[in-house]
């Protein structure tokens, strides 16, 4: 259940907001303050907002991710945008970045191994 711990006014001009809880942390006003709304899959964003899981008051959606990988369409345009997205879950963005995220941790020795 929704619980709008974020509140408008809170997101800096320039901020990317990833929403990974879906709408739950977020006012409806808060919601509103995005300059860009993506995510990863339209269908099945819009068959989760139908499902009553996003409120109503979300922006339209300017891109979905594989326009923006792509070049498509086009993410921040300015340094004050401010862009969310509502990525439902098909593990492509953390397959792009898991070996990304992986070698950094090698070169800054900040990880820990674990017994498989």
């Amino acid at each position: 259940m929704p619980h709008a711990t974020i509140q408008a006014g809170w997101i800096e001009k320039g901020t990317f907001v990833s929403l990974v809880d879906l709408d739950s942390y977020f006012s409806r006003e808060a919601l509103k303050e995005a300059d860009k709304w993506t995510t990863d899959h339209i269908g099945q964003y819009n068959y989760f907002k139908d499902k009553g899981v996003y409120l109503n008051e979300c922006p339209p959606i300017h891109a979905e991710l594989g326009e923006l990988v792509t070049g498509k369409k086009k993410g921040r345009e300015n340094p004050d945008e401010k862009t969310f997205a509502a990525n439902i879950g098909l593990a492509m963005e953390d397959m792009a970045v898991a070996s990304l995220i992986y070698q950094r941790a090698i070169e800054k020795k900040i990880y820990t191994c674990l017994p498989l």
